[in-house]
């Protein structure tokens, strides 16, 4: 009977275990694809500034077109 508990209890923890990979995994998904509508919500926002504007922060129109141009890193974080 003792072995059957110690059973159980491992399948147990082997369960929470998985959820908890999962969870993290999710958790991990949620996280990158809110990264990456902050990328385009930034991106979208430099291209709206005008040639003025991109002067007062440092920028040229052809930077600004090079930054935009850039893929988003799927594999940072």
């Amino acid at each position: 009977m003792t072995t059957r508990c110690d059973t159980c209890d491992m399948e147990s923890a082997t369960i929470g275990l998985r959820s908890r990979k999962t969870q993290g995994f999710l958790s991990g998904l949620v996280f990158k694809l809110q990264d990456y509508a902050e990328h385009r919500r930034q991106r979208r926002a430099l291209m709206a500034l005008d040639d003025h504007m991109l002067k007062d922060i440092g920028l040229s129109r052809a930077e600004a077109t090079r930054i935009v141009g850039k893929d988003f890193d799927w594999s940072s974080r």
